[in-house]
């Protein structure tokens, strides 16, 4: 059953939306009450660790993930009276060799007709087996977004850092990506004049950035579970999605059902997800 986690599915979280208070005042100030529109709650969709299965499984019972499922939920979702945002959270590609190509061929193409609003590259598309996957995607038709891998001698970050949506209701989202410090010892020192920082030490910084233009702060983290959350203690962070799967950590579907029932957790309020599938 392992092979499950290696397949295209997306996860949905509803996020409350910041609310004014008796005196007009938000608890985050940039959106003002007269923008607000009818959704109530913003859905979080998000896609991870895919590595490249870019169709439905064969499965024997259930068929799981695939573009063309993937996009069938998304119209029926997107019909719905709330606000949506969709995330893909690296390692969407993956292996090496002409089919993999392809697959990623394919899979930058997708996210793109899909509609992804940003996507955090993991390392497989950053060529931790060799083959970087990275510039077959468009960061115009999809922003990617890392704020921790710079360019050796640099200040600045080598992909955009941070990423604010408008949502049809007004909401203004931050979204900031970060990479796990492994990828570092793993491939890029040694063929890349890239290097990446700690987490902990870039946040803060941009969090205060953001703050004032968002009324609500996203952090994607392509790391495990057990990392990602130590960020949920950063002031001004409001959700922390861990986007790299651990296979200590894999949710599978309930017998006779092709659904993964995950609840969404919360560290000293803030909310905290986990992707297990």
């Amino acid at each position: 059953m392992k092979h499950l986690a290696l397949l295209l599915i997306t996860a949905v979280a509803a996020i409350p939306v910041p609310q004014s208070s008796t005196t007009g005042q938000s608890s985050h100030p940039k959106r003002d009450a007269d923008d607000r529109s009818t959704p109530s709650s913003l859905t979080v969709l998000y896609t991870a660790s895919a590595t490249g299965q870019i169709r439905s499984c064969n499965c024997t019972k259930f068929r799981f993930g695939g573009y063309g499922r993937e996009l069938t939920l998304l119209k029926s979702i997107r019909t719905q009276p709330s606000d949506v945002i969709l995330i893909e959270g690296g390692d969407t590609c993956g292996w090496t060799g002409f089919q993999a190509k392809l697959k990623a061929e394919i899979t930058a193409r997708a996210l793109k007709l899909l509609k992804y609003d940003a996507m955090i590259p993991g390392e497989e598309e950053l060529g931790v087996r060799g083959a970087c996957y990275i510039d077959y995607f468009d960061p115009e038709a999809v922003p990617i977004i890392c704020a921790n891998i710079f360019n050796a001698g640099e200040d600045e970050s080598a992909y955009q850092p941070y990423l604010i949506l408008t949502t049809g209701s007004g909401l203004n989202i931050a979204i900031i990506g970060l990479m796990d410090t492994c990828v570092q010892d793993i491939f890029i020192s040694k063929r890349f004049t890239q290097v990446v920082k700690e987490p902990a030490e870039v946040l803060p910084r941009i969090v205060e950035a953001v703050r004032e233009k968002a009324d609500l702060v996203f952090v994607v983290y392509h790391a495990p579970g057990d990392k990602a959350e130590k960020l949920a203690a950063i002031p001004g962070v409001d959700l922390v999605l861990a986007t790299h799967r651990s296979d200590k950590h894999v949710s599978l579907p309930s017998p006779d059902s092709n659904r993964v029932e995950e609840g969404v957790e919360t560290r000293d309020g803030v909310v905290y997800i986990n992707a297990r599938t």
